[in-house]
């Protein structure tokens, strides 16, 4: 479902599975979860260190910080759920952290409603920078801002950009 690549070459430096990582300098097999337990469904966003995934329970932050190590940190899912995604959403990052944008319907299964979370990489947290109704696309990182398309809820209401501080 996704790669970890060598930060100085690019090259593979291991393959993301469901349930397990294969290294790739030896061939080296390591489980992601215990047997029984959820896996990994998705791979939003990969640096040569970690990985953002999404699981059934959430998103959660994998970390591999060295040879056969993986660190595992679940977010909080009140910060992370969405109720049912409209839109992919849109995933990107920065040395300090991954911002993901998701637009998906309310409770009430009526209307669109979307948010950009930040996530920090180092002790992963994730953090609500901005939310609202109607619908929000791609995401771009500046140096102190985000940028996003946004579309109102509002009927004949033209599309516009958002900005965001990224703090």
């Amino acid at each position: 479902v996704g790669v970890l690549r060598d930060t100085a070459t690019l090259a593979p430096r291991a393959w993301l599975y469901r349930d397990r990582v294969v290294l790739w300098a030896d061939g080296t097999t390591l489980p992601l979860s215990a047997p029984g337990t959820t896996n990994t469904q998705i791979v939003l966003a990969s640096t040569d260190r970690q990985a953002l995934v999404q699981r059934p329970g959430g998103l959660s932050v994998l970390d591999f910080p060295s040879g056969s190590t993986i660190i595992e940190t679940p977010l909080d899912p009140a910060v992370t759920a969405f109720f049912g995604t409209v839109h992919p959403p849109s995933v990107r990052f920065d040395a300090d952290a991954f911002y993901i944008s998701n637009t998906a319907l309310d409770e009430s299964g009526r209307s669109l409603v979307w948010k950009v979370l930040k996530i920090t990489r180092s002790s992963p947290v994730a953090s609500v920078l901005a939310s609202g109704t109607g619908s929000v696309g791609d995401v771009l990182v500046g140096s102190n801002m985000l940028y996003a398309d946004f579309i109102p809820d509002d009927v004949g209401v033209q599309r516009g950009l958002i900005r965001i501080k990224k703090t």
